[in-house]
């Protein structure tokens, strides 16, 4: 899902609890980091949080639903 779509979705709804739902749901879609990918811990969040890349792809991994929608987001 790109970021236009994600941006719409969450536009079509005015329920800030459900906007958080659906910003999680985007987490649930994440790719798996592959095998051999380099990662990082993103320091300074609450939670486990790492961005990976694999040549020229980036995956990222969270210990929260919500972070992980957050990644999902930025990726």
């Amino acid at each position: 899902m790109d970021l236009e779509n994600m941006k719409n979705m969450l536009m079509t709804v005015d329920d800030p609890a459900m906007r958080l739902e659906i910003l999680m749901d985007f987490g649930r879609i994440l790719d798996p980091v592959p095998d051999g990918a380099e990662c990082h811990e993103i320091v300074g969040c609450a939670s486990f949080v790492q961005i990976c890349r694999k040549e020229n792809n980036f995956f990222g991994v969270a210990d929260s639903g919500l972070v992980r929608g957050i990644v999902a987001v930025i990726l």
